[in-house]
């Protein structure tokens, strides 16, 4: 093919060097496939699942309640020695020797013999700790992989002692709109009627936070539905001490 000097300086240049240098192009390169998918008919065919995946991608991360974090706390402590963080026990798993071919040839053939699905527990071991420590880096534990045996230990501790609290929040024994408690103002709403479970709030959680009630279950749950409480709101129940976030909490039950 013979050299065409003005077709080639169309697309590049020669530098100093007498090297030729292709030049970006300022137009959009585009794709001859996708310009002739028709976007509409792929949204109408794929109907609710085209909004369903849409919602997932545009979804947050999921918030772990404490049952699910104390389940993976467990988890990971049954897996770390005394004084180990998480990263040093995957870098000892995977120091760990593993089988031999010939043994694990015989695990393989006794576990097809038994129905069952082979499973190396070393890289099952390296994998499930992995797994389960991510999960904790996206709740925004960022520092997950230097937490210690004891660092977990302490914080299913710290689980344990918030359920204890939640059980003595919502026993049968709360105080009732006869009990004097620490509120400060009504927000003159209708009072609850005797034997009542009755409820004091805050719309922040400082400590020097005005506190509010008592309020019957039913007026708290309008005043959620009103969206009274979208930028925060606390709430217990009168005579208790330790407030929890509304928007965990279903006063429903109460009514």
């Amino acid at each position: 093919m013979a050299f065409n000097m003005k077709e080639d300086l169309e697309e590049g240049h020669f530098d100093s060097d007498g090297n030729f240098i292709f030049d970006k192009k300022e137009t959009e390169i585009k794709d001859a496939w996708l310009d002739n998918i028709d976007w509409a008919n792929v949204k109408a065919e794929a109907g609710d699942q085209w909004h369903q995946k849409n919602e997932e991608d545009n979804s947050t991360t999921k918030i772990l309640g404490n049952s699910e974090l104390k389940h993976i706390y467990t988890k990971i402590a049954s897996m770390l020695k005394s004084n180990e963080t998480i990263e040093r026990a995957l870098a000892r798993f995977g120091k760990e020797k593993g089988l031999s071919a010939a043994e694990e040839r015989r695990k393989r053939w006794a576990a097809k013999k038994a129905g069952k699905e082979y499973v190396n527990e070393k890289n099952f071991a390296v994998k499930e700790l992995t797994g389960l420590t991510d999960t904790l880096v996206s709740n925004g534990e960022m520092e997950a992989y230097q937490y210690t045996l004891e660092k977990v230990q302490f914080m299913i501790q710290e689980l344990e002692s918030k359920a204890v609290d939640v059980l003595d929040m919502f026993s049968n024994e709360a105080p009732t709109c006869s009990n004097r408690g620490e509120s400060k103002k009504t927000d003159g709403t209708a009072k609850p009627t005797n034997n009542a479970v009755v409820w004091e709030y805050k719309l922040s959680n400082d400590d020097g936070a005005e506190i509010i009630g008592p309020v019957s279950s039913e007026e708290m749950m309008k005043l959620q539905g009103e969206g009274k409480f979208e930028n925060g709101g606390w709430a217990r129940k009168k005579g208790m001490q330790t407030f929890y976030t509304i928007a965990r909490l279903d006063f429903e039950i109460y009514i």
